[in-house]
């Protein structure tokens, strides 16, 4: 039988949780802004197609807590993770459309989206991201932000394509 220490915290005293130390933690503002736009999307999304958090984990590569923390607002996601999310919830779909979503759920994170740093840039994907961002601007009831300047925010940099003259 083990015996208690002195200084181990007694059953009936309130639990203190420390924070993640990961980036992708927010404040209680953030999260709730997070899960009123992004959360609720993609939990609509998920829903509209049939899956369960697990099934929409698993075919992204993500935790299934990972992704239900996602839909309430619990962390930030980031430019990788709204990818394999885009992927997951275009199953067999050709990449501009795959794009599109991706660029949905990019907008949707707005300034709360987490840019994950690569070691080289990809520029075929940058420029099917612009189409998709062209496309998604041109579709009924989208959000209008064609300039180089919301591009930036959304992305981090402007692609040659659409940088203003």
């Amino acid at each position: 039988m083990k015996r208690a220490r002195d200084d181990q915290v007694s059953p009936s005293a309130p639990r203190v949780t420390r924070a993640r130390s990961g980036r992708g933690d927010v404040g209680p503002e953030e999260a709730a802004r997070l899960a009123a736009g992004f959360g609720a999307y993609l939990r609509c999304a998920r829903l509209e197609r049939g899956l369960t958090q697990a099934a929409l984990a698993a075919a992204a590569g993500l935790s299934a807590p990972f992704v239900g923390d996602l839909e309430i607002g619990r962390f930030r996601p980031s430019d990788r993770s709204t990818a394999r999310l885009a992927a997951a919830l275009r199953p067999g779909a050709d990449a501009l459309t795959v794009a599109v979503e991706d660029v949905r759920l990019r907008r949707l994170a707005g300034e709360s989206l987490r840019p994950l740093k690569r070691r080289r840039r990809n520029p075929g994907r940058e420029r099917l991201l612009a189409e998709a961002a062209a496309v998604l601007d041109a579709m009924p009831g989208g959000d209008g932000r064609a300039t180089a300047e919301a591009f930036a925010a959304v992305f981090g940099d402007v692609p040659p394509r659409i940088r203003s003259s």
